[in-house]
Order: structure tokens, then C-alpha cells, then sequence
């Protein structure tokens, strides 16, 4: 049974959360960690950030879902889940998670715990986007991407087939 307050929409999944959690950064959003190095203007966000505390379980539940990819961020923003629907056309990123249990690429996620909430500090949140492409590593994996009216030297333009209605069916508990 899902509990929580439904957040967003998307492909007929939804992302729930308790009630307690807030939307921090939504799709579109300017991003404050991140600017194209030419012109300047800020990254746009590719996800919805939605508040949580540390060490909250994080579920995957969407149907046909499989484990595609785990990134780790050196700088901080913790560890990146990517799982994508079994057609392989659409792509989940599930970012700042922390204890990710050991899958293999192909492995079914629903109805899994995914990892945790990591500890940011003081900006402890889960992101959480949706890419309506096929898994690629270096493209659905980010979380931010520059708006700019040229092409930024190996970046490509927002939104990149991310999705407004970014979400996934997660439970964060």
C-alpha cells in the first residue's frame, strides 16, 4: 500500500513521500551550484528535490524497473541509482543515497530498497528525475544542465529529454 502525500505525475507513476517533506528545487529551476563556464547563467535543475533526513529508506516501487547504474560523486553530493523501465526507454536518477545495495546491471528494483538518505549537512535532500531516453550513463545521471544558447563544450542543452513532471515511483521512509 503507498502512503504519503502524492508530489508529482508522470507516465502514470507517482512520487510519494511523507508528509513532512518539502520540495526544495523543482524542474527548471535555476541551480545554484552550477554555471555554464562562458556565458555564465546558471544550470537549469533537472529533477525535483524533495527535503529528507538522513538515513531514510529509500523504495524503489514502479513496475519494470531494473537497475541500469551506481555513480559515486567525489565532490560531495554522495552516490547516484539509475534504473530504467525494462523497454529501455525512459531512465530514473535517484540522487544522494548512501548504503546502495549491491545490484547488477539488469536487476529488477521494484519493491527495493534502493539505499538511504545521505547526510549533505545542512542541504540533506533526495533528487529524484526522469529522462524519457534510452540509459546513458553520462546523460542520465545529471542532475543539472546549462541553458545556454550555445553549445557548452561537452554538455549538452537543457532539458536533454529530461522530463517536467520528473518522478518515479519512490518511497522514502
Amino acid at each position: 500500500m503507498l502512503r504519503g502525500r502524492v508530489l508529482a505525475v508522470a507516465w502514470g507513476l507517482v512520487v510519494i513521500a511523507s508528509a513532512s517533506l518539502a520540495v526544495a528545487y523543482k524542474f527548471g529551476d535555476d541551480w545554484a551550484f552550477g554555471r555554464c563556464a562562458t556565458c555564465k547563467k546558471l544550470f537549469k535543475h533537472t529533477g525535483i528535490d524533495l527535503s529528507a533526513r538522513a538515513g531514510q529508506a529509500v523504495t524503489f516501487l514502479a513496475e519494470d524497473y531494473v537497475f541500469r547504474a551506481k555513480h559515486l560523486d567525489s565532490s560531495g553530493w554522495k552516490w547516484a541509482v539509475i534504473v530504467g523501465d525494462t523497454r529501455n526507454t525512459q531512465t530514473y536518477v535517484i540522487w544522494h543515497v548512501d548504503k546502495v545495495p549491491s545490484f547488477k546491471a539488469g536487476d529488477p528494483v521494484t519493491g527495493k530498497q534502493i539505499g538511504v538518505v545521505a547526510d549533505l549537512k545542512g542541504n540533506t535532500h533526495i533528487h529524484v528525475g526522469l529522462r524519457s531516453a534510452p540509459f546513458n550513463l553520462n546523460l542520465s545521471m545529471k542532475g543539472a544542465l546549462p541553458a545556454c544558447t550555445h553549445k557548452p563544450k561537452g554538455l549538452p542543452i537543457f532539458p536533454e529529454k529530461f522530463m517536467a513532471t520528473s518522478g518515479g515511483v519512490i518511497q522514502i521512509k
